[in-house]
């Protein structure tokens, strides 16, 4: 499989260059919205092991890897969480299963070969940081006990695979079977802004509305 998607060595933690704020562009300011610990890493203030970038999504590496592989798929428009993904959000939702693959099949071949992996969304009030993000995880044969049967178990109330997600979007269904907490309003921001920005040269922990502390991804 060939890989669409900017990749970065492993291990290189850096702050993301956000695409510079002229009068051609407003990606700047889109990001400038995003009120979460993503945000900051998208704009430059907090430091990042970034494994992959397009247009519209970032790949970090999760700040605790629980798996061999752990990366953190973020689309730079913000999404809240997996109830505010629609149906007009299928073809980047599919471009982020594209880059998780691809993550899993450059760094782990034996387990992509073996389907051993998971992409998985927490589900809200489970969630750790209000702004949609896709946990790759590989081999998954290798997670610990509670991370594999409790933690990152889709299936459950807290946790759901991204192909139940997408299907149930394909259908015509909302995309998760529960109803949104109350303490959880929706949110969401227009994604066709972040198309419009370039890829960079250089490369919260809360329930709903809990405070967000402030602290370093690598």
């Amino acid at each position: 499989m060939d890989s669409n998607h900017k990749s970065l060595p492993d291990g290189t933690c850096e702050y993301h260059r956000p695409p510079a704020d002229d009068s051609n562009s407003d990606s700047q300011s889109y990001y400038d919205k995003h009120d979460t610990v993503f945000g900051r890493i998208l704009r430059g203030e907090l430091p990042a092991i970034t494994l992959a970038e397009s247009t519209r999504l970032l790949a970090i590496q999760d700040l605790k890897p629980r798996a061999p592989l752990h990366a953190l798929i973020i689309p730079k428009g913000f999404v809240g969480s997996v109830f505010d993904v629609t149906g007009d959000d299928q073809e980047w939702m599919e471009e982020m299963k594209s880059m998780a693959l691809d993550l899993v099949q450059a760094q782990h071949p034996q387990a992509f070969a073996k389907g051993d992996y998971r992409l998985c969304f927490h589900i809200p009030p489970f969630n750790s940081v209000n702004h949609l993000h896709l946990h790759v995880l590989a081999p998954a044969s290798t997670m610990g006990i509670y991370y594999k049967y409790v933690k990152y178990l889709p299936g459950t109330r807290w946790c759901i695979e991204m192909d139940e997600v997408m299907t149930r979007l394909q259908q015509h269904m909302s995309p998760v079977p529960y109803q949104r907490p109350p303490m959880c309003p929706p949110q969401t921001q227009d994604m066709t802004a972040a198309a419009a920005t370039t890829i960079p040269n250089q490369a919260k922990s809360s329930s709903c509305q809990s405070e967000e502390k402030e602290k370093d991804s690598c």
